[in-house]
């Protein structure tokens, strides 16, 4: 398995995916892939869907392998406005390419945890590096995409475009090298130790535009928001505890009220449940037993309370429940253990 992103493997935005599916229509192996995923067509435009770098890597090998592998070249340079949602609307927002660069450094995230990407700037010119930080093993058609997408990029925002000094790629010259002019109008260089861009200052300076200070300020906002989510995504189980932590005891404890807290849907919710091998009645279980202990333990709080501050229907139900976390110990037999350790401490 890859190097971990917080101890799992590092995720991509579906939107990626679809962006090649769009351009290369899936076979039926790749279909295979995606449903083995649990994917299917409406996760496409779920913004909190991800796939894992080295499924996407799998995916993006069947269309090269099926005879299609310039396919990262077209799908980067036929990116159409908005395919990359919040980071492109905050990216363009910017008032400069310098700027844009930099919000796609600090929210790369969104669109893929498995990379970075670094400016180095030297007297009049500057290099725009990207490279993957996981251990996958990147696909040339992958690096294509990234390259000609970030050109892409420039040619629809830029008040005036120019390619760029130089284009270098990780991989070797593959087959179809003259088709890279074609994209980028160029010197292309292969087998370098990144992806990179070599631009001028002029070129980073340039204006975009559909600069927006205000609206810039907002998208970067959702940006940081969606960012904390998905680098928190490999704890969506904390997530959604801290969540009935905060709203159970005030009747917050359905799977839709949470995933309207978290910002998802319901089917994104169980999927990444699933995903962590587990499920939102065992996480609800847990909070209700963690909470149980808390207010059984103090004298001054009766069990008709508990059961209501926990979502139970009746004291009944929460006695049962009770006995079923603690193994067959009811409640009443908890809050006289705990009052006797007490007593003990304080004598």
């Amino acid at each position: 398995m890859a190097s971990a992103v917080r101890g799992r493997e590092a995720c991509l935005s579906i939107r990626l995916v679809w962006i090649c599916a769009r351009t290369s229509r899936h076979s039926a192996e790749a279909e295979a892939i995606l449903a083995r995923e649990n994917i299917g067509p409406a996760e496409y435009f779920d913004p909190e869907v991800r796939v894992s770098h080295r499924v996407t890597m799998e995916l993006l090998r069947v269309s090269v392998d099926g005879g299609d592998p310039e396919i990262g070249l077209r799908a980067g340079a036929g990116l159409q406005p908005g395919d990359f949602a919040i980071l492109e609307y905050a990216a363009r927002s910017c008032f400069t390419v310098r700027e844009a660069i930099g919000c796609f450094v600090r929210y790369l995230g969104l669109l893929n945890e498995a990379a970075e990407l670094s400016l180095v700037e030297d007297g009049g010119r500057a290099m725009l590096h990207h490279h993957v930080v996981d251990g996958v093993p990147q696909l040339p058609a992958a690096n294509d995409f990234v390259m000609a997408a970030a050109d892409a990029f420039r040619k629809t925002y830029c008040d005036a475009y120019q390619p760029p000094l130089e284009v270098h790629f990780a991989h070797p010259a593959p087959t179809y090298a003259p088709a890279y002019g074609d994209v980028f109008h160029s010197t292309v260089r292969f087998g370098a130790p990144h992806n990179a861009f070599v631009l001028s200052r002029e070129q980073l300076d340039a204006k975009l535009t559909r600069s927006n200070p205000e609206a810039r300020s907002e998208y970067e906002r959702h940006a940081e928001d969606l960012l904390a989510r998905v680098r928190g995504s490999a704890g969506i189980t904390v997530a959604v505890r801290r969540a009935l932590l905060a709203n159970v005891r005030t009747g917050g404890g359905t799977m839709a009220t949470t995933a309207r807290k978290l910002a998802m849907s319901i089917a994104t919710l169980r999927r990444r449940l699933q995903e962590e091998s587990t499920t939102y009645a065992a996480v609800l279980d847990e909070v209700r037993y963690d909470l149980a202990r808390k207010y059984v333990a103090d004298q001054a709080v009766t069990t008709s309370d508990v059961a209501f501050l926990l979502g139970f229907r009746d004291v009944s139900s929460f006695s049962k429940a009770f006995r079923r976390w603690t193994g067959g110990i009811s409640w009443v037999e908890f809050r006289e253990d705990q009052r006797s350790r007490t007593t003990s401490r304080t004598a």
